[in-house]
């Protein structure tokens, strides 16, 4: 049984995420494509970097619903069709089934700290 695991974000190489473009660049932290995918069951847990002038391309996942924390930076979220800007410390919830995207329209690399379960 695990019970301390401690998994340093910065030792974690940043990825292209198939379906999601070159826009943005992926850190798996939890889940598959992490460094311990058995680690968690049903948690995933990412920072994405939009790169400036980047998105993450519109998409939906059937059975996961997620949230993003804006960390750093600012962007537009889509949310079924809605858009919004927003910025450092912004919650973003995205439902399953729900087409979403972040569009960074900035001259800066915008960090999002994104979490999802299978639901």
């Amino acid at each position: 049984m695990i019970i301390l695991e401690v998994i340093n974000v910065q030792q974690i190489e940043k990825k292209v995420v198939p379906g999601h473009g070159s826009g943005s660049l992926y850190q798996q932290i939890l889940g598959s494509g992490s460094p311990k995918p058995g680690l968690a069951k049903s948690l995933k847990l990412w920072v994405m970097t939009i790169k400036p002038g980047g998105d993450n391309k519109r998409h939906l996942h059937e059975d996961i619903e997620q949230a993003y924390l804006v960390l750093e930076g600012e962007g537009i979220v889509e949310v079924g069709g809605e858009k919004r800007r927003v910025k450092a410390w912004d919650v973003i919830y995205l439902p399953p089934k729900v087409t979403h995207a972040f569009y960074n329209d900035t001259e800066e690399p915008c960090i999002v700290i994104g979490v999802g379960a299978n639901v």
